[in-house]
């Protein structure tokens, strides 16, 4: 399925073949609509991260050489420093985002972001910037626990970039936004109230959240797997799966 965002650009659906797929290098396989797009395979080891934005980081295995990657034309990379201090299995997980399209009009202010999943890090990087180096940032935005008494650090996910900023841990009563200040500046938490409430099923079922932007708006989806719901004859074998609702606000 084809993406659109608020940067005129008709983006394909990338699937990254994980290391156990392969033996050797990765591959990146197009779904561009109305063509058939041969799958686009490394002539090197390498670790990769897709963006929404369809640029994707790649960190070269051998000279650690980190550059983003246009594989629409194969042909266009924006250098970036070396990504050290990063293993491979935490940086093919990582969200990766850019603050904006990192074209030569806009690279200046461009803020590449990822997003560590397990640990409460991020790295950032400001294209442009005359520092050349990313810079590590380990984030404090509040406990959570459960019933049972376990704590845990609060962590950045889900999370979309819109309008150079970065929003994330979307509630129905407000959501977090991180931003950066001036070209090499650090980054600044804030959060927004937002107005209405949630559905009144919005907590029951088992559910995934996801942020996303499109056309310059912010969505929240909402999949949710309706358990326990009445089915056909035809789908009644042990192997169905259970409806699924989608939900945007």
């Amino acid at each position: 399925m084809a993406s659109s965002s608020s940067h005129g650009l008709v983006l394909p659906c990338l699937a990254v073949e994980c290391s156990c797929c392969i033996p050797k290098y990765p591959t990146l396989r197009s779904s561009a609509p109305r063509r058939r797009s041969p799958s686009l395979q490394l002539p090197f080891k390498a670790t990769v991260c897709p963006t929404p934005l369809g640029w994707i980081l790649v960190r070269e295995s051998a000279s650690g050489s980190t550059y983003l990657l246009d594989p629409q034309s194969r042909q266009d990379k924006i250098p970036l420093p070396p990504l050290t201090g990063m293993d491979d299995d935490v940086l093919v997980d990582c969200n990766c985002l850019l603050s904006d399209q990192p074209t030569a009009q806009a690279a200046a202010g461009c803020v590449v972001l990822l997003v560590e999943p397990q640990d409460t890090v991020i790295w950032y990087h400001h294209i442009g910037a005359s520092a050349g180096e990313w810079t590590k940032h380990e984030y404090d935005i509040g406990i959570q626990s459960d019933k049972y008494g376990f704590t845990e650090k609060i962590h950045i996910v889900p999370i979309a970039a819109c309008g150079g900023k970065f929003y994330f841990n979307s509630f129905f009563t407000g959501i977090s936004v991180l931003e950066f200040c001036g070209p090499a500046g650090p980054p600044r938490f804030s959060s927004i109230g937002l107005v209405g409430g949630a559905p009144d099923d919005w907590g029951r079922g088992a559910f995934h959240v996801f942020l996303l932007e499109s056309d310059g708006e912010l969505y929240k989806v909402r999949l949710k797997a309706t358990l326990g719901s009445q089915s056909s004859p035809a789908s009644s074998s042990s192997s169905s799966l259970p409806p699924l609702q989608v939900g945007i606000y």
